[in-house]
């Protein structure tokens, strides 16, 4: 017969076996349905992979330009060089460097959502939401349990959800974070350069219209709804200078902008 103290030496043998195990796990590299989860963020379809499939780059080449292809604003340039680390170490089973990467990706990205969490929240909601909802829907039909949601909790102000997020967040998960991340920079980029080319001047002049309307089309005030819209299209003065010296819009352009003047509160009688 076992002695109690023979018993109490396997039990914690077998504690520090599973403690083992577990930490392992927590550190392995993704697996197929977590680079299916990443390629769904980026939004890299089967298209997408069978034309990187049938071309001469190899695998790392064909990564890095999926993470890579979607032009980002400055800010979020380094999250995207930090978050090309991971992916490329992940590629190529380098554990030592993927866990370097990983370790460096935090503070990046947290700085990051901070500073544009409150521009980003509605994308970053809707993009989130609709993530959650695939891998879901993908757990539901494997039978599999449903993996840590991206959405930033809704009693929290963007900037302290996002923080949250990014803390409590590991391994694949925090490539996912930055994922969803680059995807709402490429957005925000994609904006600012329309509304740059000529989107502001088009908008000035519809909500003058709209000002001296009779029939106003919408309920929202013209000036209120100017202001709304130029907070939400304007970079900060050194990311704006960045990218017209990059040529992503001429100097000529962006002073155009910023010298349409603010729309009156009110409304004017129609003529």
């Amino acid at each position: 017969m076992r002695t109690r103290a023979r018993i109490e030496a396997e039990i914690a043998a077998l504690a520090t076996e599973v403690q083992e195990l577990a930490r392992g796990r927590g550190r392995s590299l993704p697996t197929l349905d977590e680079w299916a989860d990443l390629l769904e963020v980026l939004g890299v379809t089967d298209e997408d992979l069978h034309a990187g499939a049938q071309g001469d780059e190899d695998e790392e080449a064909v990564f890095s330009r999926f993470v890579t292809r979607g032009e980002v604003t400055p800010a979020a340039e380094s999250v995207q060089e930090a978050f090309l680390a991971v992916v490329l170490a992940a590629v190529s089973e380098d554990r030592p460097a993927y866990y370097r990467a990983l370790r460096a990706l935090p503070p990046l990205l947290s700085d990051l959502l901070v500073r544009r969490a409150e521009q980003w929240s509605h994308h970053w909601t809707a993009t989130s939401h609709f993530f959650d909802l695939y891998r879901g829907a993908r757990s539901w039909l494997t039978g599999a349990s449903a993996p840590p949601s991206l959405s930033a909790r809704p009693d929290r102000t963007a900037a302290e959800g996002v923080q949250a997020n990014v803390a409590k967040a590991k391994g694949w998960q925090l490539a996912l974070l930055a994922a969803l991340a680059l995807r709402c920079a490429a957005a925000e980029l994609t904006e600012w350069r329309a509304w740059i080319a000529g989107g502001a001047t088009t908008q000035h002049d519809s909500l003058l219209r709209e000002r001296v309307s009779s029939t106003p089309r919408c309920s929202d005030d013209p000036g209120t709804r100017w202001a709304r819209d130029v907070a939400k299209h304007t970079l900060p003065d050194e990311e704006e200078a960045a990218l017209v010296q990059r040529g992503v819009v001429s100097a000529e352009e962006l002073a155009a902008v910023r010298a349409l003047p603010p729309i009156p509160p009110g409304r004017e009688s129609g003529h």
